[in-house]
C-alpha cells in the first residue's frame, strides 16, 4: 500500500512525512522524492509471535511518498507524481496566525477535479476521434467517462461515487480524485481540536495532527517518548493514527 502525501505549500507535508517516518522507517532518496517504508504495528502479530515462536516475523508494511519540488515542476500538472499511489493524505494547515483550513481544503479538492476532468475530457475526444475513424467503440468506458465527467462537473470527488472510483474500465486512468483520501489537518501545538469544517465533514474521513510534536517525538527513545506522549496528552502515535485510518479509508 503506497500513500501520497499531498498538500499546499507551508502545509506542513514534509514535517508529517517526517513524523510518520522516523519512527520505524527507513527513508530512501529517489532524486528529490521522498519514499519510506514503514511498517504496520500490529498486536496480534505480536502476540502470535510472542506464541509460536517464529524464526522471523513478518509484518505489513505501508509505503509513504513525498513528491519533491523538483518533480513536481517537471510536470505541466504538479499532482502526476502521486498518480501511482493507492491513497492520498491531504495534509491541511491549520497553525501560525492566518489560516484558512477549509479553503485550503478545497483548493486543493478543485485542483484534484479539475487534473481529472482534463485527462476525461481527453479520452472522450480520443474515443470520439477513432470512432470517426472506423475503430470499434468501447461503449462501457465511454459511458463510464460521461458519468465521470458529470461527476466531475458537479464538483464531486470520484471517491464519493463507489460505481466510478471502482470500475474496472476506469482503473488504468489512475484518477486523483477516485483515490481514498485521508485529510490531516494540522494544528498549533497546543490545539487539540478539530477546526470548523461544516460541510467539508461529510464524506471525508479526517483528524487532527500537531506535526511539529509528533516529529520530535519519532525522534525520542521510548522513554523520552512516554514521557512525552504523557505531557502533551497524545493517546498514540501519529504514524498508529495515520495508519489504522488508512487502512479505514481503503476498506482495509
Amino acid at each position: 500500500m503506497k500513500l501520497g502525501i499531498i498538500g499546499l505549500p507551508l502545509s506542513g507535508r514534509s514535517t508529517t512525512f517526517e513524523a510518520l517516518t522516523r519512527q520505524g522507517g527507513e527513508t530512501a532518496a529517489r532524486g528529490e522524492d521522498r519514499l519510506a517504508v514503514v511498517r504496520v504495528p500490529d498486536e496480534r502479530v505480536d502476540r502470535l509471535s510472542r506464541m509460536f515462536e517464529p524464526q522471523k516475523t513478518i509484518y505489513a508494511q505501508v509505503e509513504y511518498f513525498l513528491a519533491g519540488p523538483g518533480s513536481q515542476k517537471k510536470e505541466a500538472n504538479p499532482w502526476l507524481p502521486v498518480k501511482d499511489c493507492d491513497a492520498l493524505i491531504l495534509v491541511v494547515r491549520n497553525h501560525g496566525p492566518i489560516r484558512h483550513p477549509v479553503a485550503d481544503f478545497h483548493t486543493v479538492n478543485q485542483e484534484l477535479i479539475l487534473s481529472d476532468l482534463v485527462q476525461v475530457e481527453k479520452r472522450l475526444e480520443r474515443i470520439e476521434q477513432d470512432h470517426r475513424r472506423g475503430k470499434k467503440l468501447n461503449a462501457d468506458e465511454q459511458a463510464l467517462l460521461i458519468e465521470c465527467r458529470k461527476r466531475l462537473e458537479s464538483e464531486t470527488p470520484l471517491r464519493h461515487c463507489p460505481e466510478l472510483a471502482d470500475a474496472k474500465p476506469l482503473r488504468g486512468f489512475a484518477l486523483l480524485t477516485a483515490k481514498p483520501m485521508l485529510v490531516v489537518f494540522n494544528n498549533e501545538e497546543s490545539d487539540l481540536q478539530m477546526p470548523e469544517i461544516g460541510e467539508l465533514a461529510a464524506g471525508e474521513t479526517c483528524l487532527t495532527l500537531r506535526a511539529k510534536i509528533e516529529q520530535e517525538l519519532a525522534r525520542m527513545s521510548p522513554e523520552e517518548a512516554a514521557e512525552f506522549l504523557k505531557e502533551y496528552r497524545i493517546g498514540d502515535s501519529a504514524m498508529d493514527r495515520v495508519i489504522r485510518l488508512s487502512y479505514e479509508v481503503m476498506g482495509l
